[in-house]
């Protein structure tokens, strides 16, 4: 009985292939094109493979929520290991209050963020200076998933001269 039992689920799940999501390109296409001539971009993960590609700066790599949460509780590591916890907060505060600063100065040509996923950055903070101008689904077959991308584009003008910024 284990045995037909063990065969069939080994038939449901592996032989029989799962459907495949349609492996729409043009959203990563029309994603590729708008951030081609950018260069500061608050981004999503789903694109830093992107902007790794073309080098440019990397602000959300998908793990980066989770820094704040790089502390050591045990003591037992502090006896052995030098007591870096203040260090991590302090640079976690830091690396948002960076994030937050250059959205309020209008530093990003763009931001790039998902509706449904957690977003270091406040949508009605964003909204003030940022416009939602386009959504782009890219879609992600080898993981069945697909992100609604949403391109923010900056309200006030900005020109960045060597080390002043003036804003318009």
């Amino acid at each position: 009985m284990f045995f037909i039992i063990g065969n069939v689920i080994i038939f449901l799940f592996y032989i029989i292939p799962t459907k495949p999501m349609i492996n729409k390109s043009s959203g990563w296409d029309q994603i590729k094109a708008i951030i081609a001539s950018k260069h500061n971009i608050y981004n999503n993960p789903a694109i830093a493979p992107i902007l790794l590609d073309e080098n440019k700066t990397i602000y959300d790599s998908g793990q980066t929520e989770y820094g704040a949460f790089a502390e050591v509780e045990s003591r037992l590591f502090h006896v052995f290991f030098i007591d870096n916890n203040a260090r991590i907060r302090a640079q976690s505060v830091k690396f948002k209050e960076d994030i937050l600063n250059q959205i309020k100065t209008c530093r990003y040509d763009l931001v790039v963020i998902t509706s449904d996923q957690f977003d270091m950055v406040d949508r009605k903070f964003l909204s003030s200076l940022y416009s939602l101008k386009e959504h782009v689904i890219v879609t992600m077959p080898y993981a069945q998933q697909s992100w609604n991308l949403e391109v923010w584009y900056p309200k006030c003008n900005v020109k960045i001269n060597e080390h002043k910024l003036l804003v318009d």
